[in-house]
């Protein structure tokens, strides 16, 4: 039998490498990647079966197109929902029905750009992910307020959306945030899986992920210089045994984050997906930021 040669042996090395990456990201984002990007079908469906009639729109900013889903009455105070990575819109469905938060906000969640029915071109700069939700806040009336909640790479996304648009932004509740350039930390594998020759061995949502978390040290990097411009009163929620995001993420968002009003909220038993193991929890925290927060107080 021939032997095989260095390239070749190269090669195996490279897809065995990738196939246990492709295992680890599938036994990891497993749970969040359940339920997302439902059939726009089945999501008329749940809202229908609530008595809701939800505006599913699109907006284009910079020729790209961004697809949001549309809960509430447009006097109450706005809130965004930013996904993770991966993720889409619906993974914040449960909250854009919920009966008590609508007589209390009005909702909107998003399909970032790369994901959903929003562009399907990947965009790794978090200053043009932010940038390309800010055109949401040209439909929030004057003297309405806003709060912005992002879930995992979505914390950072608001940070920079609250960064761009301060005067705009009143109110933070970021669950389980990347923030911190010196903790984003990445397999060495991921870096190589973002070429055209290996992006194959990862399902569509995880090669998008990959190719815009493998430059975010970079982009959280470029952020730091910008965290006192932020005026919105923040929550940061954190479980202790995140294995996705390490709690010295929230840790360096509070230093960052001295100069405007903070709550910090440590969960020393919660995994990363807080969106729906503590549903109830970020519910109150939502709801709470209307009665501590100076610039929501009122609404």
């Amino acid at each position: 039998m021939k032997p095989f040669s260095p390239k070749m042996i190269r090669t195996l090395l490279w897809i065995t490498a990738g196939s246990l990456l492709l295992l680890y990201l599938l036994f990891r984002f497993g749970p969040a990647l359940m339920g997302f990007e439902k059939t726009p079908q089945q999501s008329r469906a749940y809202f229908q079966n609530l008595g809701l009639s939800p505006t599913f729109g699109t907006l284009e900013t910079q020729g790209r197109k961004i697809h949001y889903v549309d809960t509430g009455g447009d006097s109450l105070p706005t809130v965004i929902f930013i996904h993770g990575s991966p993720g889409s819109w619906d993974a914040f469905q449960r909250y854009l029905g919920d009966s008590l938060l609508l007589s209390k906000f009005r909702m909107i969640a998003v399909d970032r750009l790369g994901y959903g029915q929003s562009d399907p071109q990947p965009e790794s700069s978090l200053a043009i992910q932010a940038g390309s939700l800010l055109p949401l806040l040209g439909t929030v009336p004057d003297g309405v307020p806003v709060i912005l909640v992002g879930h995992s790479y979505g914390g950072p996304v608001a940070y920079r959306m609250a960064m761009e648009q301060p005067e705009c932004i009143d109110g933070l509740l970021i669950l389980a945030g990347l923030a911190d350039p010196a903790k984003e930390k990445r397999l060495w594998i991921q870096k190589p899986l973002r070429s055209k020759w290996l992006r194959w061995l990862l399902p569509p949502a995880l090669d998008i992920s990959n190719r815009e978390i493998v430059p975010l040290k970079g982009e959280l990097q470029q952020m730091v210089p910008l965290w006192p411009r932020i005026q919105a009163c923040t929550t940061i929620i954190q479980g202790g045994r995140d294995m996705l995001v390490n709690k010295a993420h929230a840790e360096f968002a509070r230093n960052m984050l001295h100069h405007v009003p903070l709550r910090y909220v440590y969960l020393p038993k919660a995994n990363h997906f807080l969106p729906w193991t503590h549903y109830e929890l970020v519910k109150n925290e939502l709801l709470n930021l209307l009665q501590w927060c100076p610039s929501l107080s009122g609404h």
